[in-house]
């Protein structure tokens, strides 16, 4: 019994170890973002200048609404692929903002085009 005991408070005691191991590691905040982020064949877009903070990467696709983690919040961008890239200020593709050869990048965007980007497409549209 006593042996049986002592196996119940070494798993106890493991248990609430092993609890604020997962806890501390679930309430770090995240790295921010970096250039090396954003893999060959992505467009990628960030929220702060100098390819920093907040962090949108995606191979070259049509992406029609970016959702609430970027929309209007780009301010740095680097169209990584072999296709021209174009961005829009609304979803759905609307309201062209500008077009972004292959390789082009951005590491502070025109103040008139900050914090605007909403949707992008393959292809130059505008």
């Amino acid at each position: 019994m006593r042996g049986h005991r002592l196996v119940q408070r070494l798993s106890a005691t493991g248990a609430a170890v092993l609890a604020t191991v997962a806890i501390g590691a679930l309430s770090a905040p995240p790295a921010a973002a970096a250039p090396t982020d954003c893999q060959p064949g992505w467009f990628c877009l960030w929220d702060d200048s100098s390819y920093r903070g907040r962090f949108l990467g995606t191979p070259a696709q049509n992406v029609s609404n970016i959702g609430s983690h970027m929309n209007d919040l780009t301010t740095s961008y680097w169209n990584r692929t072999n296709q021209w890239i174009t961005v829009y200020y609304d979803s759905g593709y609307r309201g062209c903002l500008f077009a972004i050869p292959p390789g082009g990048s951005d590491a502070a965007v025109d103040p008139h085009l900050n914090d605007r980007v909403t949707s992008f497409a393959v292809g130059q549209w505008c």
